[in-house]
């Protein structure tokens, strides 16, 4: 099974979620996150490539600029998706993409996923527009409200 998990700040349980089901069906994860600042269509960057290394993370990416514009919170929790996944035994990379959010996701949920794991606090317009655009099975994790 093929899991898309787009991948927020503030998602915990979504991840955990995705990383069970993944290690249950012996399938794999792409953890996506969205760079929704300065739209720019069709730059998609591929990695395996949070790599751990002895100091810090290394990244390798054809479009590094679009890292630099990572927050801190964003970077780690991706290095925290990737520490799970592994932990776990289960393989995964990350997507990390420029754009407008809807669409976006729409575009990758479109490229052959089982399953689109997202998480919310609250159904707001951007991931109505998601679930309205993607075809493939959606689950629809409820995160706690930020304290």
């Amino acid at each position: 099974m093929r899991i898309l998990t787009v991948v927020s700040e503030s998602s915990s349980k979504s991840i955990k979620l995705a990383v069970e089901l993944a290690k249950l069906t012996r399938g794999s994860l792409v953890f996506m996150y969205v760079l929704r600042r300065g739209v720019v269509r069709g730059r998609r960057v591929c990695i395996d490539a949070l790599v751990p290394a002895e100091e810090g993370i290394q990244v390798h990416a054809p479009f590094s600029g679009l890292f630099k514009r990572l927050t801190v919170a964003a970077f780690e929790k991706l290095e925290e998706c990737l520490a799970l996944a592994r932990e776990e035994g289960v393989e995964a990379k990350v997507v990390v993409c420029e754009g407008e959010y809807a669409p976006t996701v729409a575009e990758e949920a479109r490229k052959g996923y089982d399953l689109v794991v997202l998480s919310y606090v609250k159904l707001d317009k951007p991931l109505r527009e998601v679930l309205e655009r993607i075809t493939a099975p959606a689950l629809l994790v409820k995160e706690a409200y930020p304290d």
